[in-house]
C-alpha cells in the first residue's frame, strides 16, 4: 500500500514538473525574440566589397531593403559605404548612416580589392570570424581594381544585382571543371593557420559583354584579352566577327553596351596572410587538378604543329613528399 502511494506521489510530481516546463517555454516564446531583429529595422547585406585606401578600410555593402508590396518586386538593392581603422568600424558607420542594423548572416560574398594586398589578409577579414557575425561558408574572392567599383558594374546576365553574377562564376560546377579555385572564410582560415601557412582565393576580372576584351572603367578591372581569346575559343571568334560584321554585330550587342561579364580563372596566393602574387590561368588549372575532384575539364594544347583541345574526365591529382639522402623530393602527378 505504501509503495502504491509512493508511486502516485511521483506521478503527480512528474505532472507538475511537466506543466512548469511547458509554462516556462511558453513564457520564453511570447516574451523573447531569440536575438531576431525586426525585418523593418534590418538591412540585409547580400555582398560586401572591402578596399584599403588612405590608411583606412573602406567597406561597401550591397544591401537588400525589404519593402512591403502587394505586387511586383518587394526588395530594393543599394550600395552604402563606410570607412574606419578596421572592417568592424566601417560596418558600424554603415549602421549609423542607414539607421538599419547590418546583418551579415545572409551575406554570401566578400570581395577584396587590390588595395588590400598591402595589408595582412586577416587584419582585414578578422572581424568576420566573430561568433554570429557572418557565415563561414560565405565565398571570398579578390578582384582587379576596387571592390566598390566592381559591385557597381552592370552585368549582361539577368541578375538582380552584380553580386549574383559574380557568385555564378564561383560555383561548384565551375570548380569541378577546373575553371575556378573557390574559397570561403573557413577554407582561408584552415589554410592560413595550417603548418604551411598558405591560402588562396579566386581572382575576379571583368570583360566587356560578348567579348574577351578588358571591361570596366579603365584600370579598375579587366582580363587579358590574349589569354581570353585563346581559351575562349568560339566565343572570342564570334565577337571579332561581330565587330567586323557591321549591322548584325551592332544589333546583337547594342543592349549590352557598357555591361560586363566576370571570370575567375586566376588565383591570388597568400602566405601567413601576406599577399604573394596572382597565379595565371595555367598555374591555377594545375592547382585545381591537385586540390579538387575534376568532373570534366577542357585543356587547349599544341603538338606537332597542330592545336588540340583535350577533355579530361574524372581527373585528379596527387602530391607525394619523400626524403632521399636527406634531400626532400616532391612528386606531383
Amino acid at each position: 500500500m505504501k509503495r502504491v502511494n509512493h508511486i502516485n506521489r511521483i506521478s503527480r510530481f512528474s505532472v507538475v514538473v511537466y506543466w512548469l516546463i511547458i509554462i516556462a517555454l511558453l513564457g520564453l516564446f511570447f516574451t523573447n525574440d531569440f536575438g531576431l531583429v525586426d525585418i523593418h529595422k534590418t538591412a540585409i547585406i547580400t555582398a560586401v566589397g572591402i578596399d584599403y585606401e588612405d590608411d583606412e578600410v573602406k567597406v561597401t555593402a550591397q544591401i537588400a531593403l525589404p519593402k512591403p508590396s502587394q505586387s511586383g518586386d518587394s526588395i530594393e538593392y543599394t550600395e552604402v559605404q563606410g570607412s574606419g581603422v578596421t572592417a568592424a568600424d566601417a560596418l558600424n558607420e554603415i549602421n549609423a548612416k542607414t539607421g538599419y542594423y547590418p546583418k551579415l548572416l545572409f551575406c554570401k560574398l566578400f570581395l577584396v580589392g587590390e588595395g588590400c594586398q598591402s595589408q595582412n589578409l586577416f587584419r582585414i577579414l578578422g572581424c568576420l570570424y566573430r561568433k554570429n557575425f557572418s557565415e563561414l561558408t560565405a565565398l571570398v574572392a579578390m578582384c582587379k581594381g576596387n571592390a566598390a567599383d566592381m559591385l557597381k558594374m552592370p552585368t549582361s546576365l539577368e541578375a538582380d544585382e552584380t553580386a549574383s553574377a559574380i557568385q555564378r562564376v564561383l560555383t561548384d560546377e565551375l570548380k569541378k571543371s577546373a575553371n575556378v579555385s573557390t574559397a570561403n572564410l573557413k577554407t582561408l582560415a584552415l589554410g592560413n593557420f595550417s603548418q604551411s601557412g598558405a591560402c588562396y582565393m579566386p581572382y575576379i576580372e571583368a570583360n566587356k559583354a560578348g567579348t574577351s576584351q578588358t571591361g570596366g572603367d579603365g584600370d579598375n578591372v579587366g582580363g587579358e584579352s590574349a589569354e581570353g581569346g585563346q581559351s575562349g575559343g568560339q566565343s572570342g571568334g564570334s565577337s571579332e566577327g561581330a565587330q567586323g560584321g557591321g549591322s548584325s554585330g551592332g544589333s546583337g550587342q547594342g543592349g549590352d553596351e557598357g555591361k560586363v561579364e566576370f571570370t575567375a580563372r586566376k588565383t591570388a596566393i597568400f602566405s601567413k596572410g601576406e599577399f604573394k602574387g596572382v597565379m595565371d590561368e595555367q598555374q591555377s588549372f594545375a592547382l585545381d587538378l591537385l586540390k579538387n575532384e575534376i568532373r570534366l575539364a577542357v585543356v587547349p594544347c599544341d603538338a606537332d604543329g597542330k592545336h588540340y583541345t583535350l577533355g579530361l574526365k574524372n581527373a585528379g591529382g596527387d602530391m607525394e613528399l619523400k626524403v632521399n639522402n636527406g634531400v626532400p623530393e616532391l612528386t606531383l602527378s
